[in-house]
């Protein structure tokens, strides 16, 4: 393959990285979850929340909890999908 679409790549001497977007974060929760009815939820609405991440060691989670950190908010991370 000559091409391939990847988050948070990091470039090596094989591989050159191009930035191709900028990406929105959003939350998918249950409908009937009391945040569902929302048009926007802030950082501070996830306070305490019961949370599905990224495993530890996956980019997406380290951004994911920087993000959370830098607006003070803890979440109660249930289960790390790999």
């Amino acid at each position: 393959m000559d091409l391939g679409l990847v988050s948070y790549p990091e470039p090596t001497r094989e591989i050159s990285v191009i930035p191709w977007r900028q990406e929105e974060m959003v939350v998918a929760m249950s409908p009937s979850h009391s945040l569902a009815n929302r048009e926007a939820v802030m950082a501070v609405d996830l306070q305490g929340v019961d949370f599905i991440a990224f495993d530890e060691d996956l980019p997406i989670r380290r951004e994911v909890d920087r993000y959370l950190r830098v607006y003070g908010v803890e979440v109660n991370v249930d289960h790390a999908l790999r």
